[in-house]
């Protein structure tokens, strides 16, 4: 037996009565099965979960509200599935204050942006933490590589959160940085004086790029699939050369005749220069009609990506060739933009309100910056460089090479190892050739006077440059010279013992063979 309420007087009574004993209702003729509900018992609960139900939306519309028209937050992550094509990232240019401060930058799997208040808002898939922003704190500039990014705050520090495999988060130890740079599995940053840091485990590329001098910039590109040792590193100097380094099975460093360039991009197979006159250059493997490349005038800015590439003119609006498989050439109608970028199928523009423009495919929540606001804007400012003195041609006594210089920038030292072929000690020199003159060189002549820390010379050794040609107006960084240690003389033991920063070298040019 069990206690009902009776639908007529709403009192309860025994389900087994004839009848209501209160109102007289017949309760035999009752169908269980199809009985009302029973609102007062179920009205508090009812309440309760209507108060949870409103306070949630009302969440939600302030949320909105704050993410679309207050200072954005730091930190507000867009989580997605994941997908099996990935790309290297590529530079997005944006510069401001005279240095190459990057506002908004992009990876294959997300994107993220400096706001006005040096915060950085981010979007897109965070599976290595990449996107764990919110501690950063005043930051001028950020680069996202392949699950990991890195920021560069206002006092030349670097940040750094993601994948820590390969050593690419090794930047705690960097100062004075001026530029930063990320890639697949590594991370490069530009130092006051020109030269660059360099975070990860390529040993080939870190020796390689510790002899740069005179830096202003940096692409890194690549694929992801095939792994780091696709990827290609390209460095702009202040003369508007370049350095290069990496894989260059598309001939996407074949750059050594370029010159006069102000900014520089990297994607998949390619590299992008874009020249004083506002004209672009490329090399690489670029799908789709690039011929009209070749048209582009007024150009301010370059970026790459997988395989299309984009440009940014003096009036605002913005251009782009290659692939367009997924829209990432929709970009004809943009207006008043003042940065761009791109990548895998993506490409992205800062207006100057701050907004952000996205073209290209959503996978990864690109599309979610075209709701941000308060971005910082990146000044115009004019490019210039200092390109190195140029004489009209030699006169005279053809000995007077005052305009090529011969530096020494490094020493090694490789000990002897049967084992591995070393039969005898090896000290390795580092070399930068400045060719000044507009005349192309195919050979030097001359020597190496080693001094000690007191000038001193102790050891002279003779090193020519026959194997490669130096070009005009250009400083080249040849192949290392070596020389084997002889144990038994005092003056060789004294070149392998003594550390690089305790001697003194100067090259002498005795000829030079001229193109």
């Amino acid at each position: 037996m069990a206690l009902i309420h009776c639908p007529e007087c709403a009192k309860q009574v025994s389900d087994q009565s004839k009848t209501c004993i209160n109102c007289g209702y017949p309760i035999s003729k009752l169908n269980y099965s199809r009985k009302k509900f029973d609102w007062r018992k179920w009205r508090k609960p009812i309440a309760v979960l209507c108060i949870v139900m409103l306070t949630l939306i009302g969440a939600y519309f302030a949320i909105q509200y704050f993410f679309n028209n207050d200072s954005l937050v730091s930190g507000i992550l867009r989580e997605n599935n994941p997908d099996s094509s990935n790309s290297l990232k590529n530079i997005t240019i944006g510069r401001r204050d005279n240095n190459p401060f990057t506002i908004v930058d992009l990876s294959s799997r997300s994107i993220a942006a400096i706001t006005k208040d040096n915060m950085v808002v981010a979007s897109g898939e965070n599976t290595s933490q990449e996107l764990d922003l919110e501690p950063w704190k005043d930051i001028v500039s950020l680069s996202m590589g392949e699950r990991h990014t890195v920021g560069l705050r206002s006092d030349g520090t670097v940040v750094a959160t993601g994948d820590e495999r390969n050593k690419r988060l090794d930047v705690k130890n960097w100062k004075d940085v001026t530029f930063i740079a990320a890639g697949l599995n590594q991370t490069l940053g530009i130092k006051s004086d020109g030269t660059v840091y360099y975070a990860g485990d390529d040993e080939i590329a870190k020796a390689y790029i510790k002899q740069w001098r005179d830096v202003v910039a940096l692409a890194v590109g690549g694929n992801f699939q095939h792994g780091s040792s696709n990827t290609h590193i390209v460095a702009l100097k202040n003369d508007g050369s370049l350095y290069s380094t990496g894989n260059n099975d598309f001939d996407q460093i074949n750059t050594d005749d370029w010159d006069k360039l102000i900014d520089i991009a990297a994607g998949h197979r390619q590299t992008v220069g874009l020249q004083m006159d506002g004209t672009v250059v490329w090399t690489g493997s670029i799908q789709g009609d690039t011929e009209e490349m070749k048209e582009w005038k007024d150009i301010q800015a370059v970026a790459a990506g997988r395989h299309h590439i984009v440009g940014l003119k003096a009036d605002g609006t913005v251009i782009a060739t290659g692939s367009n498989d997924e829209g990432q050439l929709d970009v004809g109608d943009w207006k008043n933009i003042v940065a761009i970028g791109a990548e895998w199928h993506t490409t992205i523009g800062v207006t100057d309100k701050g907004e952000i423009m996205v073209a290209g495919t959503n996978a990864y929540a690109h599309h979610d910056a075209a709701l941000w606001n308060n971005i910082s804007i990146p000044e115009k400012i004019e490019y210039t460089t200092e390109s190195v003195p140029v004489i009209d041609e030699y006169e005279g006594d053809r000995s007077d090479f005052k305009d090529i210089a011969i530096t020494v920038t490094d020493k090694r030292n490789q000990p002897a190892h049967p084992g591995n072929g070393y039969f005898s000690d090896k000290v390795f020199f580092e070399f930068e050739v400045a060719n000044h003159t507009k005349h192309n060189i195919r050979g030097i002549q001359g020597y190496v006077e080693v001094k000690d820390m007191f000038g001193e010379i102790f050891l002279t050794i003779t090193v020519d440059f026959t194997r490669e040609t130096f070009r005009a107006n250009r400083i080249t960084l040849p192949e290392s010279q070596f020389i084997k240690i002889n144990p038994y003389l005092d003056n060789d033991i004294i070149l392998y013992d003594t550390k690089y920063s305790d001697l003194q070298f100067e090259y002498i040019i005795t000829d030079v063979v001229f193109q």
